[in-house]
């Protein structure tokens, strides 16, 4: 349902991607990493309760703190989790994003997300022959059974959230709500880009005995 996802008119090599996963790169959890602000979600014993994702990352481009700029939806929605740390009186959550505002900030704006990772130019090129301008390319490792829960992104209306899976089979769902509808799908791992709407409710849900991969990035509509 083109509400929630559609496939586009292009095609990616995912045997490229292939190949960096197979080289034994190291993915971690992105909510274990302190210099995050996803590791918000996981800062206390208090908040990692409320954590239950499996997801793992592995970035081909860096983020960048030195000459990347804050844009006015990152700032909201700092705000927004700072609001709803107190709500839920994640009172140390709250003080770390509100220590880290300005470095969050420029994260949160996903085109500062423009330092290729020297070994990984080749894969970045091959993405921008196909899909133009790419930001905060990363491969995600969703780990056999578990899920990434409902949620919403934080990306603007202004960029697309693309998905291409790598790695995956018919056990690997991912579902997409909204109030009239809910609808759950395989996204096939065949070279396919998937546009979705990150503010529908989506999640995935990996039921297989076999990690889930797939590339996530994103592009200026």
């Amino acid at each position: 349902m083109d509400k929630f996802y559609k496939k586009l008119n292009a095609k990616i090599n995912i045997d490229v991607f292939k190949k960096i996963i197979n080289s034994g790169v190291e993915f971690k959890s992105p909510f274990d990493d302190k210099n995050s602000v996803l590791n918000s979600y996981s800062y206390s014993n208090e908040s990692k309760k409320q954590n239950h994702c499996g997801v793992q990352f592995y970035y081909l481009q860096k983020c960048d703190y030195e000459n990347g700029k804050k844009d006015r939806m990152s700032e909201i929605y700092i705000k927004s989790m700072m609001r709803n740390n107190k709500k839920q009186n994640l009172l140390k959550e709250h003080k770390m994003l509100q220590d880290n505002y300005d470095k969050f900030s420029i994260e949160l704006n996903e085109l500062n997300f423009n330092i290729n990772v020297e070994k990984h130019i080749d894969a970045i090129s091959h993405l921008q022959e196909q899909l133009g301008d790419v930001y905060r390319v990363r491969i995600t490792k969703l780990l056999a059974g578990t899920c990434i829960p409902w949620h919403k992104d934080e990306t603007p209306s202004e960029h697309s959230r693309l998905i291409i899976p790598i790695i995956t089979d018919e056990n690997c769902i991912s579902g997409f709500k909204d109030a009239e509808d809910l609808i759950y799908t395989n996204l096939t791992s065949d070279g396919s880009v998937y546009w979705t709407n990150g503010k529908k409710d989506h999640a995935v849900f990996n039921v297989s005995t076999n990690d889930r991969y797939a590339v996530v990035l994103t592009t200026p509509k």
